[in-house]
This record gives C-alpha cells, sequence and structure tokens, in this order.
C-alpha cells in the first residue's frame, strides 16, 4: 500500500483510512474503498477502443 499511499498523497489517505476506521471496515476491505475513491477523483479518459466513431457525413463518404 506504500507506493499507493505516495500516488494519492497524505491528505486524501488520511481521509479515506478515516473515514474507514469510523465504519468498522476491515483491513481487506478498506484497499478497496481507498482504491474506488481514488478512481472516482481520478477518472481516466475513454479508451480509444470503446469510443465510438463518427458517421461520416454524406460530403464525406461520396
Amino acid at each position: 500500500m506504500g507506493q499507493f499511499h505516495a500516488t494519492i498523497g497524505d491528505d486524501t489517505w488520511d481521509r479515506l483510512t478515516e473515514l474507514a476506521s469510523q465504519a468498522k471496515v476491515h483491513e481487506g476491505k478498506m484497499l478497496d474503498l481507498i482504491v474506488e475513491e481514488y478512481y472516482k477523483q481520478h477518472k481516466q479518459p475513454e479508451d480509444s477502443r470503446t469510443r465510438r466513431t463518427r458517421t461520416p457525413t454524406k460530403r464525406e463518404r461520396g
């Protein structure tokens, strides 16, 4: 978890561990919650393979 801790920063780490302890979450589940929260905050752009392609206009089709 050390590398992940460094990635998200101390403030976020502290907030997440505080929330987990208040909820009395099992340590194994805590990492899942932290990862989920991290990805909510740092949404990645869509993968280009899943993005829909634009339909060509009549002019482009010829």
